[in-house]
């Protein structure tokens, strides 16, 4: 059997940045605690019973208890996806809010928060971790752009095939008839940064197969999948001056040991890196260093209190996903921009976000303004790029109404087809 973890909210960890240290407290406040309201259940899935593990480990957050068990099973999934050095459940109490809003408009939808390839559950389980993981590089790069893998096309790969294993595991005993020929087994896909761009870059793999394929038929209409990018830049961060300073993290984290005796060793450790990088600038915020302390856990739970501490994502990993993503990427950008048939595409920019380069803008704005495009740009007011956590209601408030529409017209697409078949 798959296992199961308890329905539990537990501290949640962010991506990285010098933005960090100034929520990092009110992100520990927001992710312990409950959300109002009777809560979503939730379903871990990792890694008991190897021949059907997925191929990432995913929280699945079914609809409320309110619902219908026959409106449970019909419901559509969303997967969601976190950004760099995160995990799923840094989404976990935005995602069960959503979660209620969708049902309490009628239309519940199921979310699976994935832990991304390198991250959380996905890597800390080693009896899958080398299953799950591919071969070591050499990974593309600026200082390597013809190095044969790129570290976010291996991770949009992983989560098409858990996207396919939810369908098959989870959601095998629909009727075939409630899912339209040829849709995509996740009718929303919902990616915060890396996560986004690792959305857009498994669009593009559809784009692309579109291309070489005949055109999927949908006899009765044509319902939309959503991709969502949340503060993720689609051609490529502008790394030039790290403006949330990420690069400067993930350089430090790769330069210190990768065991810790205490999390007291590790600022020990990270004050010693700083020192010898002779700069004022290079010194971490408490507040990081406590948030990087997080991200540890026992070498072996066996031995306790007395275990050496490790990192619970992959060092080389995290950083050949952020090789990728500073890489200028233009068919990322062309598909957000132009999403291939079946698909709409949703771009979220925080505001008071650092990262984003004026001529992707003008072309994000072009194109929103085309009503015959299927992309929109929203700005979401009061918040930095960590988004959900400055501005959870406005950001549920862009993402709510179009996940509702999107769930009505895949009812209608059923009813069409069942009513076509005198079902």
């Amino acid at each position: 059997p798959l296992r199961h973890a308890r329905a539990r909210v537990s501290g949640g960890r962010m991506s990285p940045g010098l933005a960090l240290a100034r929520v990092t407290r009110r992100a520990s406040r927001l992710v312990n605690a409950r959300a109002s309201g009777p809560a979503s259940s939730a379903r871990w899935f990792s890694s008991l019973g190897d021949r059907d593990a997925p191929p990432l480990a995913y929280e699945l957050i079914e609809p409320p208890e309110s619902v219908s068990p026959s409106e449970a099973a019909s419901a559509p999934l969303a997967i969601v996806l976190h950004g760099l050095m995160g995990s799923g459940r840094n989404w976990r109490t935005f995602t069960r809010a959503l979660s209620r809003r969708v049902a309490d408009e009628g239309v519940p939808w199921r979310f699976a928060l994935v832990d991304n390839l390198w991250h959380g559950r996905t890597f800390s389980d080693a009896a899958l971790r080398e299953k799950r993981h591919p071969p070591r590089g050499p990974f593309r790069s600026a200082a390597r752009p013809d190095a044969p893998l790129c570290a976010v096309d291996l991770a949009a790969d992983a989560v098409a095939a858990v996207a396919e294993h939810i369908r098959e595991h989870v959601t095998g005993d629909l009727r075939s008839n409630q899912v339209p020929p040829g849709f995509p087994p996740a009718a929303a896909v919902l990616g915060h940064s890396l996560g986004g761009k690792i959305a857009l870059r498994a669009l593009a793999k559809t784009a692309a197969r579109q291309r070489s394929e005949k055109e999927t038929q949908y006899p009765y209409g044509l319902p939309r999948a959503q991709c969502w990018t949340l503060d993720t830049v689609p051609s490529g961060v502008a790394s030039a001056s790290d403006p949330h300073g990420v690069r400067r993290v993930l350089d430090a984290v790769a330069s210190v040991p990768r065991e810790f005796a205490s999390r007291d060793a590790l600022r020990v450790a990270l004050e010693a890196y700083s020192a010898d990088q002779k700069n004022a600038k290079a010194k971490f915020p408490k507040d990081l260093v406590d948030w990087l302390g997080t991200n540890l856990v026992p070498v072996d739970t066996r031995l306790g209190p007395l275990s050496p501490l490790t990192w619970v994502f992959d060092v080389e990993g995290a950083c050949a996903l952020y090789d990728a993503y500073e890489l200028k990427d233009e068919e990322a950008l062309r598909v957000c921009v132009d999403p291939p048939n079946a698909y709409e595409t949703r771009v979220v920019r925080a505001e008071k976000s650092q990262r984003w380069d004026e001529h992707v803008l003008v072309k994000l704005r072009s194109a929103s303004a085309d009503p015959k495009k299927s992309v929109r740009l929203h700005v979401l007011p009061n918040a930095g790029h960590w988004l959900h956590v400055d501005n959870p209601d406005g950001l549920r408030a862009l993402i709510a109404p179009e996940l509702v529409r999107l769930g009505k017209e895949l009812r209608e697409y059923t009813l069409r087809g069942a009513n076509a078949k005198g079902v």
